[in-house]
């Protein structure tokens, strides 16, 4: 497993990802376009697990200039306690430290 930043091109795979987990609603926010106008503006701290050069998991942060906000920490269920939802917070924690970020929120739904 390893981590990279995210490209536009990741998208179907990260949207595959995503709308697989129950209770996970995707919105407009989400579309194709939503997606690319996050990247777009916080491509630096948008980041894709890959596990035998598939797309496994994601993690994707913006913030406000005070807090950071993070979204769509995924992990495929096949990778689910390996340890890639830590090499993705680790990465984005940095990032967001990088620019100036040390407060951040993260929503998690079960």
């Amino acid at each position: 497993m390893e981590t990279r930043l995210m490209e536009a091109c990741d998208y179907d795979a990260l949207a595959a990802l995503w709308s697989g987990f129950p209770g996970n609603a995707m919105t407009q926010a989400d579309s194709r376009e939503g997606f690319e106008r996050f990247l777009h503006a916080n491509r630096p701290l948008c980041f894709v697990l890959v596990d035998g050069g598939e797309v496994a998991g994601s993690v994707m942060a913006g913030h406000d200039t005070r807090r950071g906000y993070v979204y769509h920490l995924a992990v495929s269920s096949r990778l689910q306690g390996a340890g890639g939802g830590r090499l993705l917070m680790g990465r984005v924690e940095k990032a967001l430290l990088g620019e100036g970020i040390e407060k951040v929120h993260l929503f998690i739904y079960r």
